[in-house]
């Protein structure tokens, strides 16, 4: 019981970040090992600096 009630508080979470413009993303895509999403992480920099 506890677990279905922990799933839904976690997808209030979600739907709450991607409704103020987060972006959601799925964990085959996340590096444990940097912490971070790595195309999340190239598009910023091609996006500060496109040179």
């Amino acid at each position: 019981m506890a677990d279905s009630k922990e799933t839904a508080f976690q997808q209030d979470i979600i739907n709450a970040l991607a409704a103020q413009g987060w972006l959601v993303g799925t964990s085959a895509n996340y590096n444990p090992t940097t912490a971070l999403y790595t195309e999340d992480l190239l598009a910023y920099f091609q996006t500060a600096w496109p040179d």
